[in-house]
């Protein structure tokens, strides 16, 4: 997104909520749209503009979104595989139903945040033998986890990569000083 596009952003959303930038100065307006520009100028126009549609249709509160409620709305469409606790308990109940010899491959065919979250195929073998007066714990336990990690995936990629390649620079340097 460049600078004519978070102009035209902007222009959206003031149309969209005109009481929320009432008081707002040329100065202010410029400040915004350098804002917007850090936080969301690494993604293409029709991307964030399609947000601010979704986040428009839901909105109940009638206050403008932040960058953080668009970028929520952006990870939720390009990340359609994220499965909610249930769905993703399910799929690791079926994974661990097979042979054990076979629970490296079913492993591997879990969706990324679930693999992170059980950790290895060896999780998919105890559940196989577990008891089933034990499920109610285990599924307790996974769900847990499960949320935790989806929360800290979904956090990871709304950060932008300027910000990612600071951080970076950063670490190298107290890995080098």
């Amino acid at each position: 997104m460049n600078v004519q596009d978070a102009t035209m952003l902007i222009a959206k959303i003031r149309i969209r909520y005109p009481n929320a930038y009432q008081n707002f100065g040329p100065e202010d307006m410029v400040e915004l749209r350098e804002v917007i520009l850090e936080d969301l100028g690494h993604l293409p126009f029709n991307v964030v503009n399609a947000a601010l549609r979704q986040f428009a249709a839901n909105d109940v509160k009638g206050y403008p979104p932040t960058s953080g409620q668009l970028m929520q709305y952006i990870d939720q469409a390009a990340h359609p595989e994220d499965k909610n606790g249930e769905e993703a308990w399910l799929m690791v109940k079926r994974a661990a139903r097979c042979d054990h010899s076979a629970a490296q491959e079913q492993f591997e065919q879990l969706p990324e945040t679930i693999k992170k979250a059980i950790g290895s195929p060896g999780f998919l073998v105890d559940l196989g033998y577990s008891q089933v007066s034990e499920d109610a714990v285990r599924k307790s336990l996974f769900m847990r986890t499960y949320s935790d990690t989806l929360k800290r995936v979904q956090e990871e990629r709304k950060v932008a990569p300027a910000v990612l390649a600071a951080l970076e620079g950063t670490r190298q340097e107290r890995l080098n000083g």
